[in-house]
C-alpha cells in the first residue's frame, strides 16, 4: 500500500512498492557537532559512502566512478594536470651546416585559455635524429617557446651521432618547466643544429625506422 509522510501539509517522504523517496530541503545530523553519514547497503549491512563533518567538509569513503569535475573546482597547489601531447614519426631532413638552429616538425600549441589556468607549464620531450656523412658528427638540440615571446627553455650540448644511414638512432630527451608564462597561445618547438666544423651532410629528424619523437605538456597549479 502506497503512502506518504507529511509535516504541516508538506510531503516529506512517499512510499511505493517498498521504495521510499525522501523530499527534503536540508538534512543535518541529530547530534550536536556530529557528522552526517550516507550509507549504501550490502547484504543488509551498512556501507559508508559519504561523511559530512560538523564543518560541512565531505569525505568519500568509496570510489567515485562517474561525473565530471567542473572548471570552478580548486585543486591543491603544485597539482600536475595533463594538457596535451604530440608525436611525429615521418622523416624530416635538415641540411644546415651552421650553428643556426632549424625547427623540427615536432611542436605543440597550448591555447591561451588553457595557459591562464596554470602558474607553470611542464614540457617533456624526446627527439629522435641521425646524421648522414662520411664521418661522425656532433648535433645540438634545444627546446624553445616561440610564442608569445621567444624563450629558450633548454639547450642540450653537442652530442656525437653515428654516421651511417642505417645506424642506431639517437634520442635527445629532456624535461623543462616554463615559469615565465605570458598571455596568448604558447607554442613550444624542438630545434636542431650541426657543429660548424662538420662537412656537408644531412640531419634526419624522427627517422624512417619507426622512431617516435614526442612532446607532452602538463599544467602546474
Amino acid at each position: 500500500m502506497a503512502g506518504e509522510i507529511q509535516l504541516n501539509s508538506t510531503t516529506m517522504a512517499t512510499e511505493s512498492s517498498g521504495s521510499i523517496t525522501a523530499e527534503l530541503d536540508t538534512i543535518r545530523p541529530n547530534t550536536t557537532n556530529g557528522s552526517l553519514i550516507l550509507q549504501g547497503d550490502s547484504s543488509n549491512t551498512g556501507v559508508t559512502g559519504l561523511t559530512i563533518d560538523s564543518s560541512g567538509n565531505a569525505t568519500f569513503a568509496q570510489t567515485i566512478s562517474g561525473g565530471t569535475i567542473g572548471s570552478s573546482v580548486v585543486f591543491p597547489a603544485n597539482t600536475l594536470h595533463y594538457i596535451d601531447s604530440q608525436t611525429h614519426t615521418s622523416d624530416q631532413t635538415n641540411t644546415n651546416d651552421t650553428t643556426t638552429y632549424e625547427p623540427s616538425n615536432l611542436s605543440i600549441t597550448i591555447p591561451s585559455a588553457t595557459v591562464a589556468k596554470y602558474s607553470k607549464l611542464k614540457i617533456s620531450f624526446s627527439q629522435a635524429l641521425r646524421f648522414q656523412s662520411n664521418t661522425n658528427t656532433m648535433i645540438g638540440v634545444k627546446i624553445e617557446r616561440s610564442s608569445p615571446s621567444v624563450l629558450t627553455l633548454q639547450e642540450i650540448p653537442y652530442y656525437g651521432v653515428q654516421d651511417a644511414v642505417t645506424s642506431v638512432r639517437n634520442l635527445f630527451s629532456g624535461v623543462v618547466v616554463d615559469t615565465n608564462l605570458g598571455t596568448g597561445d604558447h607554442i613550444y618547438k624542438i630545434y636542431a643544429r650541426k657543429e660548424t666544423s662538420v662537412a656537408s651532410g644531412t640531419i634526419y629528424l624522427d627517422g624512417t625506422d619507426g622512431s617516435i619523437s614526442w612532446i607532452t605538456v602538463e599544467g602546474i597549479i
